[in-house]
């Protein structure tokens, strides 16, 4: 018994990787990422054809786990492990797609801002309008092109906007495109900025940008404290400044959330490995998809 023991204990356990995640985590990015380009009756297809599939699914595993049981009951032999864990892959497959759907819903509800109503109108229509905004994030530079002076770029969530000779009360994501006094905006104000609507670039989850033509109106909102984390995020770009270009921009990203010094390049480089989460800490926005 004992050479057996001494048998059994010299072979080392076979290690597994467990993939399990690795299923919903895929659709579920896949349902999003989806969200960003397809409009709003793509993604009711596209959740309605998950929803359904995903309850097919989770029916016939059912089906498959009352089987099991049955056989258990009346003392005959159980299927073989391998139908086990087949019908715990169906399982997690029916949930998966759920979960997908539900990640489609979500994006559904936001593309709609993107795509339909008279503030995706204006916006196809690139036309003028005057806003009243809540700041959403900390500015970012960003640079002009062919040169021209840098620019600010304000993430901003819209309560009303009068365009065309219509006012359109509506909740939706902005960037504001200004000037140096841009710059100075804190998150949690609530301020009017007035220029021309453009389309945001496909892909990005912005229902447009407002391009200011001039500098935002007398700002109400924004306490103390946002005031004072501001300061001190910049005061640690500050003190970043020796590094190397790339560690300049992202140490203070990871430390405080900020990504006003963050290059565009390494910024686009991260959005498409997927890890911008990296620069969003302690609750800070994370900019990176503003510019």
């Amino acid at each position: 018994m004992a050479q057996e023991g001494a048998g059994s204990g010299s072979v080392a356990p076979r290690r597994r990787t467990d993939l399990r995640l690795v299923l919903p985590a895929a659709l579920v990015w896949a349902a999003s990422v989806a969200g960003l380009w397809l409009p709003p009756l793509g993604l009711a297809t596209l959740c309605g054809a998950l929803a359904g599939a995903g309850g097919l699914i989770l029916v016939r595993a059912a089906k498959v786990s009352k089987g099991l049981k049955v056989h258990a009951v009346v003392g005959r032999p159980a299927y073989p492990t391998h139908n086990a864990r087949g019908r715990s892959a169906i399982a997690a497959l029916g949930l998966s797609l759920m979960l997908a759907a539900a990640a489609a819903a979500h994006s559904a509800t936001s593309a709609t801002q993107r795509f339909d109503g008279l503030l995706a109108d204006a916006v196809t229509a690139g036309k003028s309008a005057v806003a009243v905004v809540e700041v959403a994030g900390n500015p970012r530079a960003v640079a002009g092109p062919g040169g021209m002076d840098a620019r600010w770029a304000v993430p901003v969530w819209t309560r009303e906007v009068a365009t065309g000779g219509v006012l359109v009360r509506t909740r939706a994501r902005l960037v504001v495109m200004g000037g140096d006094a841009w710059g100075d905006v804190v998150p949690g104000q609530t301020l009017r900025a007035t220029g021309k609507l453009r389309q945001a670039k496909p892909g990005e989850q912005e229902a447009g940008k407002l391009a200011a033509s001039a500098a935002p109106g007398k700002a109400t909102g924004g306490d103390l404290l946002e005031a004072g984390a501001r300061e001190l995020r910049g005061r640690f770009v500050s003190a970043s400044a020796f590094l190397a270009p790339d560690a300049r921009g992202l140490l203070p990203g990871m430390v405080t959330g900020d990504t006003s010094a963050l290059d565009e390049g390494l910024g686009n480089a991260m959005k498409a490995v997927g890890m911008t989460h990296l620069t969003a800490v302690s609750g800070v926005k994370d900019n990176l998809g503003d510019g």
